[in-house]
């Protein structure tokens, strides 16, 4: 006859284990409680749950039925083996609680961040997302496969597959949303100038330009660099403001023509000082101002001697046509700076284990001193500086995209491999990424990376 821990031991393997002096009532007890505790589990999780694990609870809640029916008959052997028989599948179903309580919560997520990009797939962001959204339903297609063989681990790593993707796809989503919200700005703003004057009258040069930036969105948009084609396009109106608002300053200040009467003169400048006052500019424009307008008051104050005073007064007309180009200048400056910042912050959010790190500190750098330009008034130089980290900014992106998309599974996927006991190879290929990584030959991380991922699936 076995001993109570000799059966205890065999029922955990779902053996009934039958002896001389048969189940005991405290077998048949602790063995009901335990199956109507796990039976009770699944009753208090989610109806979706209860429905996704019926297939273990129904063969369990049929044997409690059954062994309460042979218990009250008094056949107390039969009662334990009934329950015994199920121990296996109980412990499954404990694994499998937790398995998709989890699955069920990635599930939820996944068919938010599924709905998201059908919505913007169906928005003015649609080109940016497409293949992404290609991935999803792919992914979705996995999950409900897995789902339906009860695989529900396979089913959480459809549902993840993306995850880490989605928030920096939603932001390319929204770029690309953005350019098509400023081209259509543009194209009615030189269409208003067109229906003014033929091809724009004297904003022809400006809205050339402009249409030369709008191609350069357009190319960057075609090689999925939305970063690329949101700054340029932005860019591209910010320029369309400022070149036709410039033309209409210098317009009114007539630069050609030099002061011959002193009040209307006067009256023409201090009215240009005012419009340049009124424009949106940092302090030290603000200073130049007023000095310029302290050179109007020495050309008031040298009356009655009017050639004198004319003489400063046209001083003052060329102060005022270099600080109309400088005060155009800082609001392209001041466009693509904040512009920059906001990518970058970006950036910084939806970079993974600070892959794009370098750029971002280089971005911050570059801005610094661009900043840093500027109060010298050397906006030329600021911007070239902006420009440079523009470029950054874009590899930056371009990295965290890869990052997430390619480089990071590989280098779990070469981890496996080390764990599979190829440690030297592992080894090898993961210090060939991070290389070609850290060097940012995008182009060669991605072909390793793809290689890494299709040795894992293989």
């Amino acid at each position: 006859m076995l001993t109570q821990t000799q059966q205890s031991f065999l029922q955990r393997f779902g053996i009934a284990a039958r002896g001389g002096s048969g189940g005991s009532a405290t077998d048949y007890d602790s063995l009901l409680s335990e199956a109507e505790g796990r039976l009770s589990t699944v009753r208090a999780l989610p109806p979706r749950a209860g429905q996704l694990l019926k297939d273990l609870t129904g063969p369990i809640a049929a044997a409690v039925s059954a062994a309460r029916k042979a218990a009250a008959q008094g056949a107390q052997d039969d009662a334990v083996a009934t329950l015994s028989a199920q121990a296996v599948l109980g412990r499954k179903l404990d694994r499998e609680v937790d398995a998709v309580t989890e699955y069920l919560r990635e599930a939820k997520g996944f068919a938010a961040r599924l709905a998201e990009t059908r919505t913007q797939a169906r928005g003015h962001g649609a080109a940016a997302v497409e293949d992404y959204l290609k991935r999803l339903e792919s992914d979705d297609k996995r999950r409900q496969t897995a789902e339906a063989r009860g695989d529900f681990d396979q089913a959480i790593i459809a549902c993840e597959a993306q995850e880490a993707r989605h928030a920096a796809m939603m932001q390319e989503a929204g770029r690309a949303a953005n350019c098509n919200k400023v081209r259509h700005e543009i194209e009615a703003e030189i269409a208003r100038l067109e229906s003014h004057a033929p091809g724009g009258g004297n904003a022809r040069p400006v809205i050339a330009a402009v249409r030369e930036m709008m191609n350069d969105a357009d190319n960057f948009a075609k090689s999925a660099n939305w970063v690329g084609a949101a700054l340029t396009m932005r860019k591209a109106r910010t320029e369309l403001q400022l070149g036709t608002r410039g033309l209409d300053l210098m317009a009114k200040l007539r630069p050609d023509e030099e002061a011959t009467e002193f009040t209307r003169a006067h009256v023409q400048i201090l009215a240009h000082i005012k419009a340049l006052q009124n424009l949106k500019s940092g302090g030290p424009i603000q200073r130049e101002l007023r000095r310029i307008v302290e050179m109007t008051k020495d050309a008031r104050k040298a009356l009655p001697d009017e050639n004198k005073a004319l003489h400063l007064l046209n001083q003052c007309r060329a102060a005022c046509i270099d600080l109309t180009q400088t005060v155009l200048e800082n609001g392209r400056y001041a466009s693509s700076f904040k512009q920059l910042f906001r990518q970058r912050d970006q950036l910084r959010q939806v970079q993974q284990d600070k892959c794009a790190q370098p750029e971002i500190k280089r971005v911050t750098r570059l801005l610094r001193e661009a900043d840093s330009l500027t109060r010298r008034l050397d906006f030329p130089a600021a911007i070239a500086q902006v420009d440079v980290a523009a470029k950054t900014l874009q590899t930056g992106l371009q990295a965290a995209h890869l990052y997430a998309d390619t480089v990071r599974p590989a280098r779990t996927a070469l981890a496996r491999l080390a764990q599979r006991g190829d440690k030297k190879a592992a080894e090898s290929g993961l210090n060939a990424l991070d290389e070609a990584f850290r060097k940012r030959d995008l182009k060669r991380a991605d072909s390793l990376a793809r290689a890494a991922l299709d040795a894992d699936d293989r």
